[in-house]
Parts: structure tokens; sequence; C-alpha cells
């Protein structure tokens, strides 16, 4: 098994690197790493281009952009782990990558989803979840960095409003554990098979 978002810690404490090798801090090339793993999870549908910060500067999120969907990969001379990844910012895709921080701890919870309701279905969607914030979704202040909060102690949660042209529907993204995400998702797709 490769390196994936549940193993990513054991990985990096059993494989620390002294980032000794030069070529890491110049332009990746390809020829000299070596990719071990992913950290993707699609067992909750659409990834969201939402990025989340702790407040604790150990701990870095992997369940949000941008490394919840990217490749790992290992220099072939020093052993330094590297995030890779499409940043889709601007005109076109362009290969970005991150360097491992070995000092720090990566979680997993909470990570990002992308949502889209028909404003028809968002009533039961409330009911079912409890998001009761949603009932006033013109109030969600919009922006690109959520604030993570726990709710009522059931789950953390947030939503940055997407401003669209569609009236049919609101769209947010939705910060939770993934398990609470994977439920958001079956509900989804229940609700579509139903359509």
């Amino acid at each position: 098994m490769g390196v994936n978002y549940q193993n990513l810690n054991t990985y990096l404490k059993d494989n620390v690197s002294s980032n000794a090798c030069g070529h890491v801090i110049n332009k990746i090339d390809h020829k000299l790493f070596e990719k071990i793993g992913g950290l993707y999870d699609d067992t909750y549908g659409y990834l969201s281009y939402l990025s989340i910060k702790s407040s604790d500067a150990t701990k870095e999120f992997i369940g949000a952009y941008p490394l919840h969907n990217c490749d790992v990969l290992k220099c072939k001379t020093c052993g330094q782990v590297v995030f890779f990844y499409f940043n889709d910012g601007g005109v076109a895709p362009r290969p970005a990558y991150v360097l491992a921080d070995y000092t720090k701890e990566y979680v997993t919870d909470p990570t990002v989803k992308y949502v889209s309701i028909n404003k028809e279905k968002l009533s039961a969607f409330i009911e079912a979840f409890n998001l009761k914030a949603l009932k006033n979704p013109d109030k969600i202040p919009d922006g690109y960095h959520a604030n993570v909060k726990d709710y009522n102690g059931r789950y953390i949660f947030n939503y940055r409003e997407f401003k669209s042209t569609n009236s049919e529907k609101v769209s947010f993204d939705l910060v939770a554990p993934r398990d609470f995400l994977r439920s958001v998702h079956q509900w989804r797709k229940a609700y579509d098979k139903d359509k």
C-alpha cells in the first residue's frame, strides 16, 4: 500500500529526510522523484478549492486545497517527500508542489466538500443534517478561507457561499469530518437518483 491520507504521518516519522539535496528547492524534475502515493479520498464526492488553516502552527489540514488531491513524491537522492498538485488558479493549470514538513502533524479532519443543493430540497437537507446556518444563506460570509468551528459538539463545519447566477441552487463549501461528508454525499446521490 502506498502513502495515503491515513498513513502519511507514520510514513514521514519513519522516513525523515534532512532535505540535503539541492534540486528539491528548485523546479521539480519528475525524473528525479518517484511517486509513492497520493492523498486522494473519493468517498465523499466532489472536492473543493477552499483552503483551511489551523491556528496551531504544528498542524496542517490535508483534507483541503491544495493537499487534498495531490500526489506524494519522494526524491530518489535524498528521500525528501514532496506533495505535487496542479494549481488551477489563473488561466491554465500549472504544476505546483509543497515540501513535506517533518515537524508538522498532517491532520485528516476536518476536510472540505463542495455542495450544491436545489432550493426546493434545501429545507430537507437542513433538517437531515441540522445545518441551521443555511436557513439564511445570504448571511454566510464569503471568502476563500473558512473559519472552522465546533458546532454543538457534534461536528466541525463552516460554509462559504458561492455567488452564482443560477437562482435555482444554493452552493457552498462544507468543512466537516470525512464521515459526515460521506453521509452528505450519500444523501445527495439518493436525492439525485429519486429525481
